[in-house]
């Protein structure tokens, strides 16, 4: 009887095998990035949604097929071109507006859905099953795909990948043995490619991919079938066939060139520029030294290789100056790399010939695909980013479980042929720990992706050399007020990159906040000298002009910010309240308005309108104003201060009290709020005890108020009510 069920048990297994594997490997990539929910946005995130415009909409479709991928948030033409990318931070916006959580939900989503087609597609491919749930379960757990997953906008390169695996699964399974329907999978293959380079451009790559599969079908099918001829003319026949097929795959590429030429104005962006922060390689190209371009690539597939070999230290950042250039092919890393290279294209054109496939397949899916991201080709934005693997990484999950498996069989020498569909016990042990290791180690990086200070203080960890990753931690410490650490990582950025102008600016902004206006206006001149289109110069070297009191300086410097950078919130609230000091109400509610149309939360635009609402009569107005602040800001005390104020002006002093007394609980140790309710009891209530109460509480939190002397005597005139 217990043999009846094993049996039964094995059966049932057999029937549902890819439905339980589907169930095991989303699981296990949602699990390994659960945490990644906690997250906030982080690094690129701030422009691509924070400060994106055309997101807020999902009406704005049509703008976002015509916009190039930064214009939303940075308000710059670039070299990419993703409307799908972005119509999908619309749908979350519509659904979650800024909280977080919703993008980073939908992100582990992808994830998972695309380990599942890697799955599909490898099970397909390779007709065997455990070999295909091993490297999906790779695919699912490699640490290498945390930025990608954690930063939201990594999520270009999880729809890409997404829809590469449709439009190659697709044309696998039903395309090349021509089943039923075969025509409507097709259309389904190119649809998907389409979406695929709406998506990032990297899914180009799924077109020599197609290729590819036709080519393994002819060294397989047309030989088991009994075709006489050569290889060659084989596969040269089959292409020849399937041309028509190829065509409708250009088509596609031909209309996604005149869409992404119409959304940036020609083949490149006309304003975007990347510079030798971005990649170091452009100072090479610059100066016509080609072949230290080529060796420099060559040594960063080799960090790759390193990288998803022994993923322990991950960084977010390998711009200027991390990775030095290569001069000689006898550099220790570009030599291995080479000859890492060598080996593994030899290692195709071996198993090809032996009718491998596997192996042949999983190297030239891993190049082909970072082909376009390599730099060897062209130069892109960034010199090295770990989420630029996401894709490629699929061709190294399914070589490490194809030598995993062939090891073991090897070790055992076991006369059951490595072709087999059984599972070898040994693999699966292996798998589980290597993907478990793989597990952790993503879980506990997905934390320092919770917020840029732990993701730049990482990164400063394993890229000492990153002249940007000091910069940006620099900010950090600036934010949290801890001025010395901020100077002393703005002074190694601006020692790596002594032409680099952020580092100073930052230098500049310590000296403002600490009363030096005028030393910090001389650095932010120096800035603006080295590097006139850095927006955050301009708007320092404004503010520090406005607290100084020199107006027409202030307003010059904030409007140049804003016509670098229209989409940031903060140059037209400060215009406004210049204009609103100066008592120009029409202009200065113009721009409080525009910080609002940007940046909705903004409270304090909301208290500095609600203040001018009052100077020109609008009571009503302002009520509301100063309740939209205290709903943004449920715990701060400030906009029920400027409530309680103008309704005890109006005299509403039930509503003045509870402003006042709601006020003090939020910040008990608040001298403003004591005093308010203190001429509130005494002027309205003609309750002496309780105004006596609450001056001497002000004057006891804050015993150097400026108007101490007017309290005092105020006290002095109420002491025959004491008891």
């Amino acid at each position: 009887m217990k043999a009846q069920r094993t049996q039964s048990n094995q059966s049932w297994f057999d029937r549902h095998k890819i439905s339980v594997g589907l169930v095991i490997l989303f699981a296990v990539a949602v699990l390994c990035f659960a945490n990644s929910l906690q997250s906030e946005f982080t690094f690129d995130d701030k422009d691509m949604i924070v400060n994106n415009l055309l997101i807020r909409d999902v009406k704005n479709i049509g703008q976002i097929m015509t916009s190039s991928w930064w214009w939303g948030g940075a308000k710059q033409r670039s070299d990419e071109y993703r409307p799908l990318t972005i119509l999908s931070f619309a749908i979350n916006y519509a659904i979650h507006k800024l909280a977080p959580s919703g993008y980073h939900a939908l992100n582990v989503l992808l994830h998972a859905v695309v380990t599942a087609l890697v799955f599909l597609f490898f099970n397909a491919l390779t007709r065997r099953y455990w070999l295909a749930l091993v490297a999906a379960l790779f695919y699912a757990t490699h640490p290498i795909h945390t930025e990608p997953v954690n930063n939201v906008v990594g999520r270009a390169e999880l729809l890409a990948a997404l829809f590469f695996f449709l439009t190659v699964y697709w044309y696998l399974v039903f395309v090349v043995p021509k089943r039923p329907r075969w025509l409507l999978f097709y259309g389904l293959s190119l649809a998907a490619y389409f979406m695929g380079l709406l998506s990032k451009e990297t899914a180009i790559t799924a077109f020599p991919i197609v290729i590819l599969l036709d080519l393994m079908h002819a060294r397989t099918s047309d030989l088991a079938s009994g075709k006489g001829g050569t290889d060659y003319n084989l596969s040269l026949h089959l292409l020849k066939e399937r041309l028509p097929l190829y065509g409708g795959f250009a088509a596609v590429i031909v209309i996604y060139m005149i869409l992404r030429v119409n959304a940036l104005g020609g083949i490149k962006s006309d304003t975007l520029t990347t510079t030798f922060l971005d990649n170091v390689l452009y100072l090479s190209r610059q100066s016509g030294e080609g072949m230290v371009v080529f060796l420099t690539a060559i040594k960063i597939i080799g960090m790759y290789f390193w990288l998803l070999l022994f993923p322990l230290r991950l960084s977010a950042d390998y711009s200027y100056n991390q990775i030095s250039l290569s001069r000689s092919i006898g550099e220790p890393a570009v030599l291995v790399t080479l000859l890492v290279m060598a080996a593994l294209f030899a290692t195709v054109y071996i198993a090809w010939r032996r009718r491998a496939t596997i192996p042949a397949f999983a190297i030239l899916l891993f190049f082909i695909t970072l082909a376009p991201v390599s730099n060897l080709f062209i130069l892109i934005g960034t010199d090295m980013g770990e989420r630029l693997l996401y894709l490629p990484s699929a061709g190294f999950c399914l070589l490490l479980a194809y030598v995993l498996n062939q090891g073991i069989h090897l070790m055992r020498k076991s006369r059951v042929s490595a072709q087999s569909a059984a599972m070898p016990i040994a693999l699966l042990v292996i798998a589980v720990l290597l993907s478990g290791a793989y597990g952790v180690r993503s879980w506990i990086r997905n934390y320092d992706w919770q917020n840029d200070f732990r993701l730049f203080l990482s990164a400063t960890q394993v890229s000492p050399k990153s002249a940007r990753a000091h910069f940006n931690l620099g900010n950090m410490y600036m934010e949290r007020g801890d001025y010395p650490l901020a100077d002393e990582h703005y002074r190694r950025s601006f020692v790596i990159a002594p032409n680099y102008g952020a580092p100073l600016n930052g230098l500049g902004e310590i000296l403002r906040l600490q009363g030096r206006n005028q030393e910090a206006i001389a650095v932010f001149k120096q800035v603006v000298q080295m590097e006139d289109r850095y927006f955050p110069a301009h708007h320092n070297l404004g503010t520090a002009y406005a607290e100084l009191g020199q107006w027409e300086d202030a307003l010059r410097e904030f409007q140049r910010t804003i016509e670098l950078k229209p989409t940031v919130p903060e140059p037209y609230y400060n215009i406004g309240d210049l204009y609103l000091q100066q008592q120009r109400f029409d202009l200065a509610e113009q721009y409080f308005r525009k910080a609002l149309n940007i940046a909705p939360g903004l409270y304090p635009a909301y208290i500095r309108l609600g203040a001018l609402c009052q100077q020109t009569q609008r009571p009503d107005e302002a009520v509301q104003l100063y309740q939209t602040a205290a709903r943004l800001q449920p715990n701060n005390p400030e906009p029920l201060m400027h409530l309680a104020n103008l309704y005890a002006s109006q005299g509403k002093n039930e509503g003045a009290k509870q402003a006042f007394m709601r006020a003090i609980e939020l910040a008990p140790s608040w001298s403003e709020g004591h005093l308010g309710l203190a001429k509130l009891y005494l002027i309205a209530y003609k309750d002496r005890a309780k105004a006596r109460y609450h001056f001497s509480r002000a004057l006891e939190l804050d015993p150097k108020h400026p108007l101490r002397e007017k309290i005092l005597k105020t006290l002095d005139d109420l002491k025959d009510d004491a008891p």
